[in-house]
């Protein structure tokens, strides 16, 4: 199987994963403000620790839910 070509979730499908009150509760346990986790979530800011926190939340591989920093770099 060509992992290459695996396509990660988009903004609104995180959120939509994440479920009502996620990102609040997700900024809880990261000790970050809802408006940091909301960028994280949009992909308009990278951040591992909160990425990773998504990732067990929303429970697939973290490849599956962004973008390898390689491919952004790329993009």
């Amino acid at each position: 199987m060509n992992t290459e070509s695996k396509v990660t979730l988009k903004s609104h499908e995180r959120k939509e994963r994440l479920g009502h009150g996620g990102i609040t509760e997700i900024a809880r346990l990261a000790g970050v403000d809802i408006s940091m986790v909301s960028k994280v979530v949009n992909g308009r800011v990278r951040n591992a620790r909160i990425e990773n926190i998504i990732v067990g939340r929303i429970g697939r591989p973290g490849e599956d839910v962004f973008p390898r920093r390689e491919q952004e770099a790329a993009a």
